[in-house]
């Protein structure tokens, strides 16, 4: 069941991104984030802002204590589309790598961090993520790598500085 008022604002969502109306926007701060990604309202069904929106919705409604809609493949949809309409907006490709890991997509997991870091090399919380799907998939020596590199620009990284000790594989 969901949580009261959390369909209200998936139906707001969606009306907004099918042009029935505007939808006031959360603020949203991220690494390496610019201005028009703050507040704002839905102008078109092609607003990736709306899209990004979206799918951080469906992520949550994907919570087990939050309902039972298992919305996981609906937030995937979405930020890829906001990739499809912007594919500068590195935070999504995060986010998207962060959906397909909790959906157990390695895979894809995997090559959104790499697409991320190819486009934005110093976003160290994607390199640590990164680091460690290499590690749960077994490639140590990648996974360390990744993990020294995230060493070399935080030293002080204490999970970091775990993995490289023990590596973890699970």
């Amino acid at each position: 069941a969901l949580l009261l008022g959390r369909q209200d604002a998936l139906d707001r969502l969606v009306d907004g991104l099918e042009g029935r109306g505007t939808l006031p926007l959360a603020s949203y701060d991220g690494e390496g984030e610019d201005e028009r990604w703050g507040s704002g309202a839905v102008d078109s069904p092609d607003d990736p802002i709306a899209w990004f929106q979206l799918a951080k919705v469906y992520e949550k409604l994907d919570l087990r204590h939050i309902s039972d809609l298992h919305t996981i493949d609906n937030a995937i949809a979405a930020y890829r589309r906001v990739l499809e309409l912007d594919p500068r907006h590195h935070l999504t490709e995060f986010w998207l790598g962060q959906a397909l890991y909790h959906r157990g997509d390695l895979d894809g997991a995997t090559r959104a961090f790499e697409r991320l870091l190819e486009a934005n090399p110093s976003f160290r919380i994607a390199r640590f993520h990164l680091g460690v799907l290499y590690a749960r998939r077994g490639n140590r020596a990648r996974a360390e790598e990744e993990f020294a590199r995230v060493l070399e620009e935080s030293p002080e990284d204490a999970a970091a500085r775990f993995y490289v000790s023990g590596t973890p594989t699970g």
